[in-house]
């Protein structure tokens, strides 16, 4: 109810006591008209709720962030006895706008609008709230619209450098040779820097006067573990640039993946949020599905990225090479980093930051780039 009508009540129930105690007619009579407006208004009011339905869609089930968005907003509003128009709330793409809607006897209402996906994640497409008032906006009811749907932002990839293998040797090379089988010889090569002297064939090199290698069998490469930080965000000056800061590391794991994965080398990104799963696929057209994944994830969980990397040294000496995504860096991260590095594969490390050049971080910085870390900073979209 609002103040007029909360007003127009008290002022009738005082009127029929005056007029009671007093026995003038004309109090009464006044009383009983403010009542039975009261009652006109309540009546019609609920009327109109249950012969409105209204719903919110949108064009698109999964848009990738910044895409254009169109939605549509349908709304049957044909009430018994005259209302006054109807407020909605509807919530999309983590905002909300207010929109009129006026009754209309014959045909229900339609509106449409575009607005831009802003920020990667699963957002409710719906009416949260309807708010209808009578004629003369003496009541005021809300009411709970349950239906709705759902849009998934996904991150967009982006062009990023190639990962680097070994000095002299490609990629496909250095996997291979990392996970020969010493035990099938398969064919002899030339020697080439950093083989172990215990593979050279030194009868053959003997008799062919040049340094000659046992080569053995190969099997598929080793695939590429991406290790994303799915904890809650650092804390930022406003939301908007925490969702920023969202944007830009879920988007650098999709553009390594994609990066990966058109070159032919399997992915693996396990992601250790709410909901823990894992992403593992060899080809280019399964990135959608990361995607989603990194799209549904809430990065809301108390998960210390320390202790997730830990939990992952079984799988890196199996891996061709390992990408860590964090927006945080600290002396625990930079020695398992410097573990990795240690145990073989090559390690990249994309901090994904609005202050790159943070005196703090310097130290550890340094002490990766000097252990053949690559470190790569990501700044989000300002």
């Amino acid at each position: 109810m609002t103040l007029t009508g909360l007003m127009l009540g008290v002022g009738a129930l005082t009127l029929l006591i005056l007029g009671l105690a007093l026995g003038l007619e004309l109090f009464c009579f006044a009383a009983a008209i403010a009542l039975l407006a009261l009652l006109y208004c309540a009546v019609s009011v609920i009327l109109a709720k249950r012969r409105m339905s209204v719903a919110l869609t949108a064009d698109h089930e999964k848009v990738l962030r910044g895409e254009t968005v169109t939605y549509s907003l349908q709304a049957l509003h044909r009430p018994f006895l005259p209302v006054g128009p109807v407020l909605v709330t509807c919530e999309m793409a983590a905002a909300r706008e207010t929109h009129l809607i006026l009754p209309r006897a014959l045909r229900g209402t339609r509106e449409t609008w575009q607005a831009q996906a802003g920020h990667v994640g699963a957002y409710p497409v719906r009416v949260s709230d309807a708010e209808l008032t009578d004629c003369f906006g003496i009541l005021k009811i809300h009411c709970k619209i349950a239906d709705g749907n759902r849009l998934l932002v996904l991150p967009r990839p982006f062009l990023i450098a190639k990962l680097t293998f070994a000095q002299s040797e490609d990629a496909q090379t250095a996997l291979k040779r990392a996970t020969e089988d010493t035990s099938l010889p398969d064919d002899i090569r030339a020697w080439q820097p950093g083989d172990p002297m215990k593979r050279v064939h030194w009868k053959l090199t003997a008799r062919k006067r040049e340094l000659l290698v046992r080569r053995y069998e190969s099997p598929m490469p080793k695939d590429t573990l991406i290790l994303t930080d799915c904890a809650a965000m650092p804390r930022q000056a406003s939301p908007e640039r925490e969702a920023k800061l969202r944007d830009a590391l879920c988007e650098t794991v999709v553009a390594v993946a994609d990066m990966q994965l058109q070159d032919g080398s399997p992915v693996r990104v396990p992601l250790y949020g709410e909901r823990p799963t894992e992403f593992s696929a060899e080809r280019a057209q399964s990135l959608l599905m990361l995607q989603e994944l990194l799209a549904e994830q809430s990065f809301r969980t108390d998960e210390s990225f320390t202790r997730v990397l830990s939990q992952e040294l079984r799988r890196v000496r199996r891996s061709g090479a390992v990408v860590i995504v964090s927006p945080r860096l600290d002396p625990a991260l930079t020695d398992l980093a410097l573990s990795f590095r240690r145990m073989g594969p090559n390690v990249r490390y994309y901090l994904v930051t609005y202050e790159a050049e943070q005196p703090s971080w310097l130290p550890y910085i340094r002490r990766m780039q000097e252990a053949a870390v690559e470190v790569c900073y990501v700044t989000p979209a300002s």
